[in-house]
């Protein structure tokens, strides 16, 4: 058979709702927060500290919150990371001590590796070897800091 193979679409577990809003099994992204209703912006929620035992999230679980953020990947169900770009290495390090400060607040540390023009941030939850809730909410915490004036 000659020409191009096509590719099977997989078929992924989240949807878009009427409004718009990424669904999870027809339950609403913020369900996964253990919120009712929408709570508004990733980025307005707290993080919350996680006790040992409880499981990390699924792709399941985790695909309506990844949908949220832009540019972010999720490395081997466990990590998320994104590369942020800029134009010299004392802009690199002013965007690292912007971030160290939101994620003391947060009290949720995010692993960074600092070089010439490029910062790397990576996030999960040490204490489940995986991601929780709160490492999708500071990755749109730290979306919000690249987006403002100084970045």
């Amino acid at each position: 058979r000659g020409g191009p193979r096509r590719r099977r679409r997989r078929r992924h577990p989240t949807a878009r709702s009427a409004k718009g809003g990424l669904t999870l099994a027809g339950k609403p992204w913020y369900s996964i927060l253990g919120k009712k209703s929408d709570p508004g912006a990733l980025a307005d929620q707290q993080c919350v500290p996680c006790k040992g035992g409880t499981p990390p999230l699924s792709e399941e679980e985790y695909a309506p919150l990844l949908g949220q953020l832009r540019g972010w990947d999720v490395l081997g169900g466990t990590k998320l990371r994104k590369t942020f770009e800029f134009k010299n290495f004392v802009d690199a390090v002013g965007f690292v001590n912007r971030i160290s400060e939101v994620a003391e607040a947060e009290g949720h540390h995010p692993d960074l590796v600092v070089a010439w023009g490029r910062v790397v941030v990576d996030l999960w939850t040490h204490k489940i070897d995986g991601l929780s809730s709160s490492d999708f909410i500071m990755a749109a915490k730290i979306d919000r800091v690249a987006a403002s004036p100084g970045s």
